[in-house]
């Protein structure tokens, strides 16, 4: 009994590994992977057990990540283009948050950038919405 729950244990651990390492082996690239396991000794295990699982894996399934990390990409390259634009994410130390000192002395966003903000907010959920 302790035999066999011994095999079933390691069976479940290599099991549990190649699936915690399938989306390394699938979306890395080789020179990252080498530079993050070039010393590791049970890194074959891992890519071994990865490939095998990789089979089971339809093709379209792929495909469909592929477009999916597209469709993302092309998401954040938009949202970093319209921060910019609003001159939300500055450059050259500049604060990220650009703060209203008031004559009275209360700290606090101005109602330009409340404006710029809520436009943006408005714009994402709409592109949501659809």
């Amino acid at each position: 009994d302790r035999t066999l729950g011994f095999i079933f244990g390691l069976l479940r651990g290599v099991v549990l590994l190649g699936l915690l390492y399938l989306p390394v082996h699938l979306f890395i690239d080789e020179d990252s992977k080498t530079s993050w396991f070039g010393g590791s000794k049970t890194h074959f295990y891992l890519v071994r057990t990865a490939d095998a699982m990789a089979q089971w894996i339809p093709s379209s399934a792929n495909e469909d990540a592929e477009e999916a990390f597209r469709v993302l990409d092309e998401e954040v390259s938009g949202t970093r283009k319209k921060l910019e634009e609003i001159d939300l994410l500055k450059k050259d130390g500049e604060s990220l948050f650009p703060q209203n000192d008031s004559e009275d002395g209360s700290e606090g966003y101005s109602d330009e950038f409340r404006d710029q903000m809520d436009q943006l907010f408005d714009e994402k959920t709409d592109n949501l919405k659809e």
